[in-house]
């Protein structure tokens, strides 16, 4: 059975006055990603395909150079959508304001988007991303709320407790076709 292994990017440096979409990784995130690299070696990707936000791009890039894969960045797997909401709040803010996206999924409460347009697009690119990769697993780096929406709209997972157990980075293994959790953080 086809798996789609579900990445979580690396550790972001935050930085004033820039969007989380522009965020690079932090010197600790680029390292990690060379032990995370070998996590993923027994699940044998045969392509890496990552979002257009920056950290994705390059943890993807890092873990395609280690692996000799080849990148694909894709439209629609981005984290939900925040344009223009304060990024450097507490962390305690920023759970509480995610955590609203979750309780509230029919509506937008932080950013842009709400949880339910969130999980339709990225679901779309998902499918999308398999039909154009039909052998093979296929690995999407991305991130941590969409991965939560998505897991949970297939699996009996609670999103929250999901979100707030995953790494940076870190690894989803669902089945293909049917998404169901092989193997969770």
């Amino acid at each position: 059975m086809r798996k789609l292994l579900l990445i979580r990017h690396a550790q972001t440096r935050p930085v004033p006055g820039i969007q989380p979409a522009e965020f690079d990784l932090t010197e600790g995130g680029r390292s990690s990603c060379a032990a995370f690299t070998e996590k993923l070696i027994p699940w044998n990707p045969a392509v890496i395909v990552t979002s257009e936000e920056a950290k994705a791009r390059e943890t993807g890039e890092i873990i395609g150079r280690m692996l000799e894969l080849p990148v694909e960045t894709v439209p629609g797997l981005e984290e939900h959508h925040r344009g223009g909401v304060e990024t450097l709040g507490s962390q305690a803010d920023f759970e509480r304001s995610v955590e609203r996206v979750f309780d509230v999924p029919d509506e937008v409460v932080y950013g842009e988007e709400s949880a339910d347009d969130a999980l339709a697009r990225f679901s779309g690119a998902i499918e999308g991303v398999l039909l154009a990769y039909p052998q093979g697993n296929v690995a999407v780096v991305t991130h941590g709320t969409v991965m939560a929406l998505f897991v949970a709209a297939h699996n009996t997972v609670d999103e929250k407790s999901f979100w707030s157990g995953l790494k940076m980075p870190d690894l989803v293994v669902l089945q293909v076709p049917g998404f169901a959790l092989d193997r969770s953080p």
